[in-house]
C-alpha cells in the first residue's frame, strides 16, 4: 500500500476522489495527511473524515519550509500531490524530488503556470478542440517536470467541459498513481468523451464512475 499526503488549497475533489477509491481498494493507496493554506474545501474533508490536516502558509521561507519539512517526515509518504495554489520552494522540491506530483488542468506544455481551471478557461477562448490535463512530476520549474499521464477531453462532445476535465483528470491522477507505483497499463482508453494515456489495467471504472457521481451530487 503506498502512502498519500495532498497539499491543497480548494474544494479537495481530487483528494476526495483518491481517498473514495481506496476506501474500496485499501490495498492500493491510503492518504495519510492533508496539508492546505487556508481553510477550504480539502481540509473539511479531511476533518469529516479523520485525516490528520494541518494549515501551513506555504510561504517560501526557511523557517516555514522547515515546519513544512517536519510535518510530512512524520507520515514518512510514499507521494505527495500538489494541489495547493502556491509555488514550491527549491528546498521543498529538492527534498522531496520523485515524490512530488501534480495534476494539471492542460495539455503541457500548453498553458503552464496557470492554476486551477483558469487553463480550460483560456482553452475554450482560443476555440481548442480538446482540453486536456496532465499529471507530472513536479520540479523547481513551475509545471516543468516528466509527465507521468495525461488525458483530453473532446470539447464539443462534453455537456459540460468543467465536469468533464476534472473527471478526466481524477482517472488520469489515478491511472497515474498506478503507473508509478509500478502496475502494469494499456496504451490508452477512450471513456465516454475522455481519452487517458496510459491507462492502468488496476482501474475498475465501474467504482470509479460511481465515485464521480456522488461527488457530483454533492456539489
Amino acid at each position: 500500500m503506498r502512502k498519500i499526503i495532498f497539499l491543497g488549497s480548494g474544494g479537495g475533489g481530487n483528494l476526495k476522489f483518491i481517498n473514495e477509491y481506496s476506501q474500496v481498494y485499501c490495498e492500493y493507496f491510503s492518504v495519510i495527511a492533508v496539508i492546505t493554506d487556508r481553510k477550504c474545501g480539502a481540509s473539511e474533508y479531511a476533518s469529516l473524515n479523520g485525516i490528520p490536516y494541518e494549515i501551513m502558509s506555504f510561504n517560501r521561507e526557511e523557517n516555514e519550509d522547515n515546519k513544512l519539512i517536519d510535518y510530512i517526515n512524520k507520515f514518512r509518504p510514499d507521494y505527495i500531490i500538489t494541489n495547493v495554489h502556491k509555488i514550491l520552494s527549491k528546498k521543498v522540491v529538492s527534498e522531496y524530488r520523485g515524490k512530488l506530483l501534480n495534476l494539471h488542468y492542460s495539455y503541457l506544455p500548453a498553458f503552464g503556470g496557470v492554476i486551477g481551471m483558469e487553463p480550460v478557461e483560456q482553452a475554450i477562448k482560443r476555440n481548442n478542440l480538446f482540453i486536456g490535463c496532465t499529471m507530472h512530476y513536479v520540479e523547481e520549474e513551475v509545471d516543468s517536470g516528466d509527465t507521468i499521464a495525461q488525458g483530453f477531453v473532446i470539447f464539443k462532445a462534453s455537456e459540460n467541459i468543467y465536469q468533464s476535465v476534472f473527471e478526466c483528470g481524477a482517472i488520469t491522477l489515478l491511472s497515474g498513481l498506478f503507473t508509478v507505483s509500478g502496475r502494469p497499463n494499456s496504451h490508452f482508453k477512450l471513456i465516454k468523451d475522455c481519452l487517458i494515456s496510459p491507462f492502468s489495467l488496476s482501474i475498475d471504472i465501474v467504482i470509479s464512475h460511481q465515485i464521480l457521481i456522488k461527488l457530483k451530487s454533492e456539489q
